[in-house]
Protein backbone atom coordinates (compact mmCIF):
# COMPACT_ATOMS: atom_id res chain seq x y z
CA UNK A 1 0.00 0.00 0.00
CA UNK A 2 1.32 3.57 -0.46
CA UNK A 3 0.30 6.76 0.97
CA UNK A 4 -2.18 9.10 -1.25
CA UNK A 5 -3.47 11.06 1.00
CA UNK A 6 -2.57 12.49 4.76
CA UNK A 7 -5.85 14.02 6.54
CA UNK A 8 -6.37 16.26 8.77
CA UNK A 9 -9.17 14.43 10.65
CA UNK A 10 -11.02 11.15 10.44
CA UNK A 11 -13.93 12.84 8.85
CA UNK A 12 -11.88 13.83 5.86
CA UNK A 13 -10.09 10.72 5.34
CA UNK A 14 -13.37 8.76 5.17
CA UNK A 15 -14.62 11.49 2.40
CA UNK A 16 -11.33 10.62 0.55
CA UNK A 17 -11.84 6.78 0.92
CA UNK A 18 -15.22 6.96 -0.04
CA UNK A 19 -14.37 8.44 -3.36
CA UNK A 20 -11.55 6.08 -4.06
CA UNK A 21 -13.96 3.21 -3.10
CA UNK A 22 -16.14 5.01 -5.65
CA UNK A 23 -13.97 4.29 -8.23
CA UNK A 24 -13.50 0.57 -7.25
CA UNK A 25 -9.99 1.36 -6.39
CA UNK A 26 -8.61 -0.86 -2.96
CA UNK A 27 -8.07 1.28 -0.44
CA UNK A 28 -7.71 1.52 3.86
CA UNK A 29 -7.08 4.21 6.51
CA UNK A 30 -3.91 4.16 8.61
CA UNK A 31 -3.98 5.96 11.96
CA UNK A 32 -7.49 6.27 12.13
CA UNK A 33 -8.00 5.38 16.24
CA UNK A 34 -5.04 7.17 17.33
CA UNK A 35 -6.90 10.64 17.75
CA UNK A 36 -8.76 8.84 21.08
CA UNK A 37 -5.44 7.34 22.29
CA UNK A 38 -3.90 10.59 22.49
CA UNK A 39 -6.57 11.79 25.06
CA UNK A 40 -7.77 15.90 24.83
CA UNK A 41 -5.17 16.76 22.13
CA UNK A 42 -5.81 16.04 18.33
CA UNK A 43 -3.81 14.11 16.83
CA UNK A 44 -2.13 15.66 13.31
CA UNK A 45 -0.58 13.82 11.07
CA UNK A 46 -1.57 10.53 12.05
CA UNK A 47 -4.45 9.95 9.67
CA UNK A 48 -3.37 8.54 6.15
CA UNK A 49 -5.01 6.76 3.45
CA UNK A 50 -3.53 4.10 1.68
CA UNK A 51 -4.22 3.08 -1.74
CA UNK A 52 -2.57 -0.03 -3.52
CA UNK A 53 0.63 0.81 -5.48
CA UNK A 54 -1.53 -0.58 -8.79
CA UNK A 55 -4.35 2.26 -8.02
CA UNK A 56 -1.83 5.02 -7.37
CA UNK A 57 -1.66 7.04 -10.75
CA UNK A 58 -5.89 6.85 -10.77
CA UNK A 59 -6.31 7.50 -6.96
CA UNK A 60 -3.92 10.56 -7.37
CA UNK A 61 -6.24 11.93 -10.21
CA UNK A 62 -9.15 11.77 -7.64
CA UNK A 63 -7.26 13.11 -4.68
CA UNK A 64 -6.24 16.56 -7.46
CA UNK A 65 -9.65 16.50 -8.12
CA UNK A 66 -10.75 17.04 -4.28
CA UNK A 67 -7.96 19.61 -3.82
CA UNK A 68 -9.47 21.32 -6.61
CA UNK A 69 -12.70 20.98 -5.11
CA UNK A 70 -14.02 20.22 -8.37
CA UNK A 71 -15.44 16.03 -7.68
CA UNK A 72 -19.30 16.22 -9.05
CA UNK A 73 -22.02 14.59 -7.94
CA UNK A 74 -23.38 11.55 -9.42
CA UNK A 75 -25.80 12.72 -12.38
CA UNK A 76 -29.53 11.48 -12.08
CA UNK A 77 -29.21 8.78 -14.23
CA UNK A 78 -26.32 7.00 -12.55
CA UNK A 79 -28.05 6.79 -8.97
CA UNK A 80 -29.63 3.63 -8.20
CA UNK A 81 -33.42 3.00 -7.28
CA UNK A 82 -32.41 3.83 -3.70
CA UNK A 83 -31.94 7.48 -3.96
CA UNK A 84 -35.21 7.38 -5.92
CA UNK A 85 -37.93 10.14 -3.83
CA UNK A 86 -39.72 8.48 -1.59
CA UNK A 87 -43.81 7.98 -1.33
CA UNK A 88 -45.98 10.73 -0.49
CA UNK A 89 -46.61 9.41 3.26
CA UNK A 90 -50.05 11.72 3.34
CA UNK A 91 -51.43 9.07 0.70
CA UNK A 92 -50.88 6.31 2.98
CA UNK A 93 -52.31 8.17 6.08
CA UNK A 94 -55.24 9.50 3.54
CA UNK A 95 -56.40 5.83 3.03
CA UNK A 96 -55.75 4.87 6.45
CA UNK A 97 -57.92 7.71 7.59
CA UNK A 98 -60.76 6.94 4.80
CA UNK A 99 -60.69 3.02 5.82
CA UNK A 100 -61.76 4.24 9.79
CA UNK A 101 -63.99 6.65 8.57
CA UNK A 102 -66.13 3.43 6.82
CA UNK A 103 -65.41 1.46 9.95
CA UNK A 104 -66.87 4.25 12.06
CA UNK A 105 -69.61 4.68 9.43
CA UNK A 106 -70.43 0.84 9.90
CA UNK A 107 -70.57 0.68 13.44
CA UNK A 108 -72.51 4.39 13.99
CA UNK A 109 -75.23 2.87 11.15
CA UNK A 110 -75.74 -0.12 13.17
CA UNK A 111 -76.40 1.26 16.34
CA UNK A 112 -78.15 4.32 18.24
CA UNK A 113 -75.30 6.42 18.61
CA UNK A 114 -74.70 9.31 16.79
CA UNK A 115 -70.79 9.59 18.39
CA UNK A 116 -69.58 7.06 16.04
CA UNK A 117 -70.77 8.97 12.97
CA UNK A 118 -69.48 12.27 13.98
CA UNK A 119 -65.97 10.52 14.53
CA UNK A 120 -66.39 8.96 10.87
CA UNK A 121 -67.23 12.53 9.27
CA UNK A 122 -64.10 13.72 10.72
CA UNK A 123 -61.64 10.92 9.42
CA UNK A 124 -63.44 11.44 6.22
CA UNK A 125 -63.02 15.18 6.07
CA UNK A 126 -59.29 14.47 7.23
CA UNK A 127 -58.64 11.68 4.65
CA UNK A 128 -60.36 14.44 2.04
CA UNK A 129 -57.76 17.12 3.21
CA UNK A 130 -54.70 14.88 3.47
CA UNK A 131 -55.60 13.11 -0.30
CA UNK A 132 -55.70 16.94 -1.54
CA UNK A 133 -52.16 17.26 -0.02
CA UNK A 134 -50.75 14.22 -1.62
Amino acid sequence: MKLIYEASNIIEAHLILNLLEQAELVARIDGEYLQGGIGELQAIGGIRVMVQESDFSQAQDIVRQWDAGSIQANSPEKTNSINKKPANPYGVVALAMAVNAVVFLAIGASGSDSTFLFIAAGFFCASIVLGIMS
